[in-house]
């Protein structure tokens, strides 16, 4: 894992090509630029961690939409659950 935010402007490819591998395993992109053994060591200083290897066929698990959508699910059943308790208190309000 690399935090290249203090080198983003001195990129010689632009900030714009590192914005658009960050985030996420940016390996195959730096492959494929086809970087040279310079480059590579320009790398060591910005090292912060490490990850958990997984097979070159099988991806990581990105658990970040199973987040989002348990979230919107989270907020759609918070949303009705309000209509609810609403409707109730407007009926126990007016009802004679």
């Amino acid at each position: 894992v690399y935090d290249v935010s203090d080198y983003m402007h001195e990129h010689p490819g632009g900030y714009e090509a590192l914005l658009e591998a960050s985030g996420g395993d940016a390996t195959q992109s730096f492959e494929n630029v086809g970087h040279s053994s310079n480059a590579r060591a320009l790398l060591t200083p910005y090292c912060i961690g490490y990850t958990k290897q997984t097979p070159e066929n099988e991806t990581a698990d990105d658990s970040g939409d199973d987040y989002r959508s348990s979230r919107s699910f989270e907020r759609i059943v918070i949303y009705f659950v309000l209509l609810f308790l609403m409707n109730f208190v407007v009926n126990i309000r007016w009802t004679p």
